[in-house]
């Protein structure tokens, strides 16, 4: 499994991601902002001791506020492999692990877009910009499809890929959407328009591969982002949380789903 740096489609992500958005249908923001930003880390870190910059601390918050208290704080620990034995060793919980998702998983782009508090839509400084949406994505050779799935402290898990042509997969981590700038086309635009443009575009190592998709992870017992994916952006399952992870009476916490280019 190869996860590759964010220089590969860096280029592609300026070209096909709108530098501004104009935001007609919402009275809170008429200009909406682009900001790009990648992780790159080329050497070990202190995980007691991560540096958060403000977008991320931005981002960290858009996350728990719409997925926190229903879904992250219920299943978090499960998602990314906690067990109830490892509290009595260590303090760690899921947000601990998401943290060092978010800022220690190299390669990993982030393309947010921000306004204005203060309502004229120009940018002055950082702290004055609120985040209406991001997504967090990277790009990798790591393909689900068909495999099963096996225990890691992760989002993504480990698989044994089938032979054949290798794949080109944009792994996106992260779509979130705060409640002001939600059901006006964002999340649909991203995926079927934005990443796949980068994706159908990428000719870089192996990049000339048929077999490309965008894949995701979505908790099983979200229907509301199972509806969306589903329906209105052509995702299916591919595979589920391994059945040796979850007791017999329960049921899986997560999909993994794809959508072919």
């Amino acid at each position: 499994m190869v996860d590759y740096p964010a220089s590969e489609l860096l280029p592609l992500v300026y070209k096909h991601f709108p530098e501004q958005l104009n935001n007609n249908d919402n009275c809170i923001a008429k200009t909406l902002h682009r900001d790009i930003q990648c992780i790159n880390t080329s050497t070990p870190v202190n995980k007691k001791h991560h540096i958060i910059t403000p977008n991320i601390t931005k981002q960290l918050n858009l996350l728990i506020e719409n997925l926190g208290s229903e879904y992250y704080d219920k299943l978090g620990d499960r998602m990314y492999g906690i067990k109830a034995e490892q509290h009595n060793d260590c303090d760690r919980k899921w947000i601990d692990y998401k943290i060092d998702e978010m800022t220690q998983t190299n390669g990993l782009i982030y393309v947010s877009y921000y306004y204005n508090c203060d309502g004229d839509g120009n940018n002055k400084t950082e702290s004055n910009n609120s985040l209406a949406f991001y997504c967090s994505f990277l790009l990798t050779d790591e393909d689900y499809s068909g495999t099963d799935i096996a225990g890691a402290n992760t989002h993504r898990r480990h698989y044994t890929r089938s032979t054949g042509e290798i794949p080109k997969i944009i792994y996106l981590y992260e779509l979130q959407i705060s409640k002001n700038f939600q059901s006006l086309g964002y999340g649909s635009s991203i995926i079927l328009n934005w990443l796949t443009n980068v994706l159908k575009d990428y000719t870089g190592v192996d990049g000339r591969s048929n077999n490309k998709s965008i894949q995701l992870t979505c908790f099983s017992t979200n229907h509301k982002a199972l509806h969306f994916y589903y329906n209105k952006c052509g995702f299916i399952k591919i595979a589920e949380e391994e059945k040796e992870c979850y007791p017999d009476d329960d049921q899986p916490i997560y999909f993994i789903l794809k959508h072919s280019i």
